[in-house]
């Protein structure tokens, strides 16, 4: 009887769940009183029962493979892809499939349409974010009638795909002085400074653009005038191709070349003792869809 039964109650079921999304134009799972169009209900207090929707899982291979069936009628179609392209696997569609996870395709990106991912991916830290642990830059003196300029601090770090890169300094400059060491007494205006370079290493290349740059300009008119710590602080967010990168981070004083004097400023420091004398330089890399 059982045999007999079976395939009436599943035609059956079938009926009346055509009927009733026919009626009320929402579906209902677990559930008789839909709240949209889709309505799931887990079951939250059975912990022998897992709960969860699971969108249709494909490598990125296969996504690619059906490139020409998806265009505007698709818009908005969701998959999981389960293993990533390579860079050189890639296709218009699939130029973003380069890590596992959900993608949402979209028809009005690049010529017919892309999959792009639908979470932000976790950052990269290329250098410094630790708190713990900070980046040091060895004690540094510049010295000068003119302008003298020295590298504190070179990373060179690789992106795999396109990324926003946020870069962040603050350095500490002491012992503001004249270019042979006394005291500064004669009234001129001096400057000190930082500036930070970025080159590309892999084609397209470039060499030294400046990025990013903090200074600060004084008068002294007085033996106690510039005693202190001062701290050189800049940042900025900007989007980088993939590719291999340096970055210098490069102190500088400068004293109008006709001042007898110059000046003299000492960057950084070799103890970990004083907080204050301790130098900050984070760079975070985040990829991003073409």
């Amino acid at each position: 009887m059982k045999k007999t039964l079976r395939p009436v109650k599943i035609a059956l079921s079938f009926l009346l769940f055509t009927v009733a999304n026919n009626l009320y134009g929402q579906v209902g799972v677990n559930t008789t009183t839909p709240q949209a169009t889709l309505d799931v209900t887990g079951y939250a207090e059975d912990a022998a029962k897992t709960d969860g929707i699971i969108a249709p899982r494909v490598t990125g291979n296969q996504l690619k493979a059906k490139d020409n069936l998806y265009n505007s009628t698709q818009d908005g179609a969701i998959v999981y892809v389960t293993e990533p392209l390579a860079v050189n696997e890639t296709t218009n569609r699939t130029i973003n499939v380069r890590a596992k996870g959900y993608y949402e395709f979209n028809a009005s990106l690049g010529t017919n349409g892309q999959w792009v991912s639908m979470f932000q991916r976790d950052p990269a830290i290329v250098a410094g974010g630790n708190i713990l642990n900070r980046t040091m830059i060895p004690e540094t003196v510049l010295s000068t009638s003119g302008t003298t300029q020295a590298t504190l601090f070179s990373q060179q770090f690789t992106l795999s795909r396109k990324s926003i890169v946020e870069v962040y300094f603050s350095v500490p400059v002491t012992n503001l002085l004249r270019a042979n060491g006394q005291t500064l007494v004669d009234g001129a205006s001096k400057l000190f400074g930082l500036n930070v370079y970025l080159s590309k290493t892999d084609s397209p290349t470039f060499s030294n653009q400046n990025i990013v740059r903090d200074t600060e300009t004084f008068t002294n008119s007085g033996n106690n005038y510039v005693v202190g710590i001062f701290q050189l602080n800049g940042s900025r967010k900007f989007v980088l191709d993939a590719g291999t990168y340096t970055m210098n981070f490069s102190g500088f004083v400068y004293a109008n070349p006709s001042d007898p004097v110059g000046v003299r400023a000492t960057f950084g420091t070799n103890s970990t003792a004083n907080s204050d004398l301790r130098s900050v330089i984070d760079i975070v890399a985040s990829p991003v869809d073409q």
